[in-house]
């Protein structure tokens, strides 16, 4: 059952990590959290040497992409600050203008444009 959840855990780490919502710091904090709760969850039954051979390799498979996305998400966290302040920043700027801003893929579009 620890299998299940530690693969579920990674699924959703790995998931928040590739959201493209403009919050990439907050996904990468929420995406660091559920990896490392997979990494938990996997590292416990792979120190054993008791656990049946084929869930001893199930958890090592499990363990070694959670280390990793952990070390990714942790390693790209300064730049997506960055990248989130100055999102915020371009938000706020066309609220405060009165033009609802649309959001599509990392960039945020202005629509006067589309007006005419």
């Amino acid at each position: 059952m620890r299998i299940l959840f530690a693969a579920c855990f990674l699924v959703v780490g790995l998931g928040l990590a590739l959201l493209l919502n403009g919050l990439t710091f907050t996904n990468s904090l929420l995406g660091i959290a559920c990896a490392s709760a997979a990494a938990g969850l996997a590292i416990e039954p792979a120190r054993e040497k008791s656990t049946q051979r084929g869930r001893f390799r199930a958890n090592w498979l499990l363990l070694g992409p959670s280390i990793l996305l952990v070390a990714f998400l942790v390693a790209q966290l300064p730049s997506a600050n960055r990248f989130q302040a100055g999102f915020n920043r371009k938000m706020k700027a066309l609220r405060r203008a009165g033009r609802p801003p649309r959001v599509l893929h990392h960039s945020v579009v202005d629509d006067t444009s589309a007006r005419g």
